[in-house]
């Protein structure tokens, strides 16, 4: 393989970024340090491989040094630093994008090497002020300058636009409505079922923004989703909306 992609972990990030490669007739290979996932695509006849990324003989059977880019997704950050110094280390020119879990964390990713770090923390907080303004009927211009700002200089922006000056202090100022993370131990009647089943928004005026499944954090969830026993909910909604769910959680 030349000019291809390099997938560093096959979770729902390798997975999407797998499907549009082979829509837009993209080379690529994965690296996954699971062996049973290994085994199991690679009967699929998937372009995966067994090994440690942070290791040189992997990334050079990767053909890293004649790569486009490296897209590194996988939940460990020690790992995930290990390896973006690693590939830089190896090849100096390529392009590294890694996914973190939190915003912190995103300075320390580029001083090692990252050209491109996407925080689910700050996407998800992105996602979840796009919701709250479209409530509060603020203009989509508005919110797109809002949002530009943010993401300007590959969010440098938050230096300027703290958390506590913008969206706490927007959550301050409509004290009905709250943001809480549901676990499905708290709602056993909710496994198996699909977000179009449970109708929150009909029945609690409850919008879900985000499912947390083990590191995973899952923005604007499918209505067909299925939700299982090691999910967790983000909502937004009134206060008032999702104690009526749990009050019939308990009836049940």
């Amino acid at each position: 393989l030349k000019n291809h992609v390099i997938i560093i972990g096959y979770g729902i990030s390798g997975k999407n970024l797998v499907k549009s490669c082979k829509t837009f007739n993209i080379p690529y290979v994965i690296i996954e340090f699971n062996p049973k996932t290994v085994r199991y695509y690679s009967i699929k006849e998937e372009n995966i491989f067994f090994g440690d990324a942070s290791q040189e003989h992997v990334l050079k059977e990767a053909n890293v040094e004649e790569a486009k880019l490296v897209s590194l997704a996988i939940s460990d950050p020690v790992a995930t630093r290990r390896i973006v110094y690693k590939i830089r280390e190896i090849a100096p020119s390529i392009d590294i994008i890694a996914r973190t879990r939190f915003y912190q964390e995103v300075n320390g990713l580029r001083s090692l090497g990252a050209d491109h770090v996407v925080a689910e923390e700050y996407e998800a907080s992105i996602r979840i002020f796009n919701i709250v303004l479209n409530k509060y009927l603020i203009s989509d211009d508005d919110i797109d300058k809002f949002e530009k700002l943010l993401r300007k200089n590959s969010y440098q922006a938050f230096g300027d636009y703290s958390e506590t000056d913008t969206f706490h202090d927007l959550l301050n100022n409509i004290p009905e409505y709250e943001i809480q993370t549901l676990s499905m131990k708290n709602l056993p009647s909710f496994v198996g079922k699909t977000f179009e089943d449970l109708q929150l928004i009909r029945r609690f005026d409850i919008l879900v923004l985000a499912v947390k499944k083990g590191d995973e954090l899952i923005a604007n969830p499918l209505a067909d989703r299925v939700l299982e026993s090691g999910d967790q909910l983000v909502v937004f909604g009134r206060g008032d909306g999702i104690k009526k769910l749990f009050s019939e959680q308990k009836k049940k």
